[in-house]
């Protein structure tokens, strides 16, 4: 069963994830009457891919399985690193170095080719560097009704790469403004905008229309 589905910026080549764990790369130019992948990957074993997205730039591309840590690879299936996971131990999602949950979601942001956004189980949001595997640039924690730790379900750029926006587990859509001094307060704020999870949301190509299921 396909779990995400990625093409390249340049319309050539495309990405298949599975719950079998493995990645499927698809190159259209060089495609024979087979119609079979060029490589196959298993980016972590035991857990299946849950989104893959592209850079700007169709040089490289973003891989999100279940494990805590996203992986990045070049244009060709080959690994360039995977980001820092944090230390589950520490309370404070603000203060861990990276996710400490499985993660959820992740997307390239489509104007910067060094910048990619995350969410995890673990209830928060991050941005990286993808420059540096070590370091994140922000943690976003969804606002909540009272202190605890709710599931990130999914996450998305909008098409200028300026907001971001995150369905979260108890149903509510939260959206952010990457501006100067930005923090963890939503600019926007749905309640109850599901009754269940949300496995998925994503801006129309002006950015008026939000999609959520």
């Amino acid at each position: 069963v396909a779990s995400a589905l990625a093409v390249d910026p340049t319309g050539s080549r495309v990405l298949s994830g599975s719950y079998d764990y493995t990645i499927r790369m698809y190159d259209f130019q060089g495609m024979n009457s087979k119609l079979q992948s060029f490589r196959q990957l298993e980016p972590c074993e035991g857990h299946q891919v849950r989104s893959l997205s592209w850079s700007p730039t169709s040089d490289r591309f973003l891989c999100v399985t279940g494990s805590a840590q996203a992986k990045i690879y070049d244009r060709d299936g080959l690994s360039l690193g995977e980001f820092v996971k944090g230390d589950m131990y520490i309370r404070d999602l603000k203060n861990t170095k990276g996710h400490i949950s499985g993660l959820t979601g992740g997307e390239w942001n489509p104007k910067s080719k060094e910048t990619i956004l995350t969410s995890s189980e673990d209830g928060s949001l991050r941005l990286w560097d993808v420059s540096d595997f070590s370091s994140q640039k922000q943690v976003i924690k969804p606002k909540l009704k009272r202190p605890m730790r709710i599931p990130v379900t999914s996450c998305a750029w909008d098409h200028e790469g300026k907001r971001i926006v995150a369905g979260v587990g108890d149903g509510s859509i939260q959206l952010w403004t990457i501006k100067t001094g930005w923090g963890s307060r939503p600019d926007i704020h749905v309640e109850k905008a599901h009754t269940e999870d949300i496995t998925g949301v994503k801006f129309s190509t002006d950015g008026q229309i939000l999609l959520s299921r």
